[in-house]
C-alpha cells in the first residue's frame, strides 16, 4: 500500500511514449492527467499530449494561464497568442508547478497603459533548465489592445526601447 503522501508513478506506457517523443528519459516534476491525455511538467517546458499525440511548450513561452479549481480547468496562452486549454480530471501538483514555472521565467515585466482599459505588458523571460542564459524580450497586449494598431505597436517598441535603456541590456 502507498504512502497517503506519495503520489503514483506515470504509467510507463506514457512515460515510454514521452521519452520516444523527446528523445530521451525525461525528468518529471509533476504531471496530471486530462480527459484527453496528459500534462508533464519538466524542468524547461511541459508536455501535453492529446489523444495520443504529443506536444511540448517551453515554460518561457507561456504568456499567460489560469487554474480554476472549480472547474479543473487550465488555460494558457502561448507566444502565438493561440489559446488553449485542458480539463485535469487528476491535478495533483502540476497547476501549482505550472504557476511556479511561468513565474520563474519572468526575469523583469512592466505595464503601459493605452488608455480606455487597454494596454502591453513588456516582460523580459528567461529560458528555464540547464544552463541555458538566453533571455526573451516579450510585448503581451491587455484588455483588448491589438499590436496591429500603430499606436499600440509604437508604444511597445517605445516602452521596449526605454527598458532596455534603463537596465543597459541589448
Amino acid at each position: 500500500m502507498p504512502l497517503p503522501f506519495t503520489r503514483p508513478h506515470l504509467e510507463a506506457d506514457v512515460g515510454r511514449s514521452l521519452a520516444a517523443f523527446l528523445g530521451s528519459r525525461p525528468r518529471i516534476l509533476a504531471w496530471s492527467r486530462t480527459t484527453t491525455g496528459y500534462l508533464v511538467g519538466l524542468p524547461d517546458r511541459f508536455a501535453h499530449q492529446v489523444d495520443g499525440a504529443w506536444a511540448q511548450t517551453p515554460w518561457h513561452q507561456i504568456q499567460r494561464g489560469h487554474w480554476d479549481e472549480k472547474t479543473s480547468s487550465l488555460t494558457w496562452t502561448d507566444a502565438d497568442g493561440r489559446d488553449c486549454q485542458a480539463s485535469l480530471s487528476h491535478p495533483g501538483r502540476f497547476p501549482e508547478l505550472f504557476t511556479e514555472r511561468v513565474t520563474a521565467s519572468v526575469l523583469f515585466q512592466r505595464r503601459v497603459d493605452l488608455g480606455r482599459g487597454r494596454y502591453l505588458i513588456v516582460a523580459l523571460r528567461r529560458e528555464l533548465g540547464g544552463s541555458s542564459t538566453q533571455t526573451h524580450w516579450t510585448v503581451v497586449p491587455g484588455g483588448g489592445a491589438d499590436l496591429q494598431e500603430p499606436g499600440a505597436r509604437a508604444a511597445a517598441d517605445q516602452a521596449l526601447a526605454a527598458t532596455r535603456a534603463e537596465y543597459d541590456i541589448a
